[in-house]
């Protein structure tokens, strides 16, 4: 009966994992375009300057003109409108931390003569509720930044105060979980409308330079440059290593004032090199970008001073598809085991077709989810995770060494049994010592009775 059980939960977790890949979206399948090439996708329901983020496999897009606020799923190519943030303004940082989107500082008013009133506040978005909270405003009122997640917090560097020749090297960090701010190294060259991404807990800054700010050392040093820099307003994202190679995306800007580019470009931090890519199809400055299912999208954005597109352009990056799981052990550890039933426990970072293990070179045990490893002898031990996804990549996790070693399970019997004889004997001893000194002290009065 065990064994149909068994059987039973096995065909569960199995009709539970074809449910999940034919669940898939279907930009993690993509491949209806070719490597490093461009293709539509739904038009933006507004056109002009705007910027992106993603959150939770959606991109939400804040326009600078009216402030429109909208959600794009690429799963169903459709978009959403969804509530305004509270407080008016343009050139300002999102981000997404913690399941919401937060806008950062920004121009609330042009002054004339290239003066701007800027502002600190700080709005969240609940996309679960579809509404604003105001945060602890920003410490340096500014505009023409951007704003960078790492572990949970959100980073605010450079640009203007208050319009032309204003610039700031500040670098802000903001603490959702605290809701308060800190200071950190300054950049050390102040830049505005630049473009950023994150890599490896890195913030690379993009203009006239690259400046790469390492979050976890609160250190500056320099990148190399890109071949040809937009003059201002690119757009930059990251891909991150699932199903495209991990690479940091410049994407259009304006090559002169107010004239688009078209040119894109790919950055690997291994090699601090530059590739370029396919073009946009589109030029375009201004606009948002982002990466879901390591596919990048250019939404809308303005092609010359007077003119905007609403168009949406999604790149397919080179050898996309292509990159195998990463898988992770977390138990058995690396140490010594008193017992021979380890658990069997792993993280793969996307949806699988197969997954098994090979246990000291012998030949793979199908597996459906974590289990245990069972009646393994004395000795080392290593052990190697498998896991082939819906594209056919076989990856391979880092091979775990282990050892076993049983002891003795009646130890203290034995010790016991050891002491209970011990015991044993000097009480005989002492018994037989008492005897013989009662017959003795007998025998002496016996004795002396005798002799009167």
């Amino acid at each position: 009966m065990s064994h149909i059980i068994v059987n039973c939960r096995a065909i569960i977790v199995l009709l539970t994992m074809i449910l999940f890949v034919l669940s898939a979206t279907p930009s993690v399948f993509a491949p209806t375009i070719p490597e490093d090439s461009w293709t539509y996708a739904q038009p933006a329901p507004f056109e002009g300057r705007n910027q992106a983020v993603v959150l939770n496999n959606k991109i939400y897009v804040l326009t600078n003109s009216k402030n429109l606020f909208f959600e794009y799923d690429p799963a169903t190519n459709v978009w959403t409108q969804k509530t305004s943030m509270p407080t008016s303004r343009w050139t300002f940082a999102i981000c997404a931390c913690e399941n919401k989107v937060y806008v950062i500082g920004g121009v609330t008013k042009s002054l004339g003569y290239g003066s701007d009133l800027t502002t600190g506040v700080t709005e969240a978005y609940d996309p679960q509720t579809d509404t604003w909270e105001t945060k602890a405003e920003m410490p340096t009122k500014r505009a023409q930044m951007n704003a960078e997640t790492v572990n949970g917090k959100i980073y605010v560097i450079s640009g203007e105060t208050g319009g032309m020749r204003t610039e700031v090297d500040v670098t802000e960090v903001y603490d959702p979980n605290t809701d308060s701010w800190t200071t950190k190294t300054p950049i050390p060259t102040p830049r505005v409308l630049y473009a950023s991404a994150v890599m490896d807990n890195k913030i690379h800054v993009i203009r006239n330079g690259h400046q790469i700010y390492d979050t976890e050392t609160d250190t500056w040093c320099n990148g190399a440059l890109v071949p040809k820099p937009a003059y201002t307003s690119a757009a930059a994202c990251a891909t991150t290593g699932t199903d495209a190679p991990k690479r940091i995306y410049v994407v259009g800007g304006d090559k002169s004032f107010a004239s688009a580019m078209d040119l894109v470009y790919s950055y690997d931090p291994a090699s601090d090199a530059w590739t370029k890519c396919a073009c946009l199809q589109i030029a375009r400055m201004g606009h948002g970008v982002a990466v879901v299912n390591d596919l990048v999208y250019a939404i809308s954005g303005a092609t010359d001073f007077v003119t905007a597109t609403p168009t949406v352009e999604r790149y397919r990056p080179f050898e996309y598809g292509t990159i195998p799981a990463t898988i992770g052990i977390i138990y058995p550890e690396t140490k010594t085991y008193t017992t021979n039933e380890i658990p069997l426990e792993f993280t793969i970072n996307k949806p699988i077709t197969w997954m098994g293990y090979s246990l000291d070179g012998k030949n793979n045990v199908t597996v459906f989810s974590n289990s245990t490893l069972k009646q393994l002898p004395e000795g080392n031990h290593n052990i190697t995770v498998y896991a082939t996804d819906i594209k056919g990549n076989t990856g391979a996790s880092i091979t775990k060494h282990f050892d076993i070693k049983l002891f003795d399970q009646h130890p203290q019997q034995n010790d016991d049994k050891s002491d209970s004889s011990i015991d044993l004997v000097v009480i005989a001893a002492i018994a037989v010592t008492a005897v013989g000194a009662t017959f003795v002290i007998y025998h002496k009065k016996l004795r002396k009775h005798s002799e009167r």
